[in-house]
């Protein structure tokens, strides 16, 4: 008996010593004999280079578009809807008399896109004989589809032409590039980095509208130049009208007043004057917007500045439902007008 359990203690000793050496082989192995990965000064991920970082931005109002360009270049203004680009000390200009600028930007805005004969690129039409397709394909250039092809004229000239719907001017745009090298400059690639900077500019719809100021409120607004304003009091109260025979379609109600706009808010909230009060940002100024309750009911924003509190609401509406979650009820004058309220010195 006593045999068998000596045996049995040499043996769990055994074991204990045995499973101690292979997890100390694991431990040394691991963490001293496997050499450890040092990173490589050579793995660094690189930024992303902008090339046209230092470029020139030359920007068209007339047309609403602007792009950039290289340093050394300069623009060629070919007059109408046309414009080059080259480098600065080429002799290029739009004529018979002289070598085109190796890139050309053609806007053109047209209704009937279809009358123009390079649109037939892009539709798979027929050209002219003396036009031969060498290539094309369609490139994505800032997310923009861009059908990209070579033509050879009758005299054997060929160009690279990109050409793409542009429904900010009602029509296309297309860029022309020389396949003529001078001065080792690669035309194409050029003007795909152009290409990828091209960006139309957002329209200002108030830009030939009228301003009108108030100088005892301190505020000013937009409107349209075949409206007209009315103007009662000290200036206390301002209507737009399309006609001098019309309702309003904003009305401006100012007062001087030491309150503070919340508390405002509140006292008419209370007051059942103004209910679904809610902030808003109008123009880059903090206000509130609501229904203003009265005889009949109407969208209404309160902005404050200083002691000048003014109250703009607009031609009352019958579905108040709508109005209630927004102001999609009001017209895009109406918005726009709103869009330029700003106070003043």
């Amino acid at each position: 008996m006593n045999k068998q359990k000596g045996i049995s203690t040499t043996l769990s000793i055994l074991l204990i010593v045995l499973l101690a050496v292979i997890v100390g082989g694991v431990v040394v192995y691991k963490y001293y004999l496997v050499p450890k990965e040092e990173p490589s000064a050579g793995k660094v991920p690189e930024e992303v280079q902008d090339e046209t970082a230092d470029w020139e931005t030359y920007r068209n109002e007339k047309y609403g578009f602007e792009i950039k360009y290289p340093p050394d270049w300069k623009v060629v203004d070919g007059g109408v809807n046309y414009f080059g680009f080259d480098k600065r000390d080429f002799d290029v200009c739009f004529g018979l008399a002289c070598t085109a600028p190796g890139i050309v930007i053609e806007l053109h805005p047209n209704d009937n896109i279809e009358t123009f004969w390079l649109w037939e690129i892009i539709q798979e039409g027929e050209l002219s004989p003396t036009i031969k397709v060498i290539k094309k394909e369609v490139v994505t250039i800032r997310n923009r589809e861009i059908t990209k092809a070579l033509l050879e004229q009758g005299n054997g000239w060929q160009e690279w032409n990109y050409l793409f719907d542009s429904p900010e001017i009602k029509g296309f745009t297309l860029f022309s590039a020389n396949t003529a090298k001078r001065d080792q400059i690669v035309y194409d690639l050029i003007a795909e980095k152009m290409l990828s900077t091209f960006k139309f500019l957002e329209k200002d719809e108030t830009a030939d509208w009228k301003t009108f100021n108030n100088a005892e409120f301190g505020y000013s607004f937009k409107y349209p130049s075949t409206y007209i304003v009315k103007e009662y009091g000290t200036g206390t109260d301002v209507q737009i009208c399309e006609s001098s025979d019309t309702h309003y379609i904003v009305y401006f109600y100012g007062q001087k007043t030491s309150a503070t706009l919340s508390w405002i808010i509140k006292d008419r909230t209370d007051g059942g004057l103004l209910r679904e009060a809610r902030p808003t940002i109008i123009n880059g100024l903090s206000a509130y917007e609501g229904i203003v309750q009265g005889i009949i009911s109407w969208y209404g924003v309160l902005v404050k500045n200083n002691s000048n509190l003014i109250e703009i609401t607009f031609d009352p509406i019958t579905d108040e439902a709508i109005l209630q979650q927004d102001k999609t009820t009001l017209t895009n004058t109406q918005k726009l007008i709103l869009s330029t309220f700003k106070f003043i010195e």
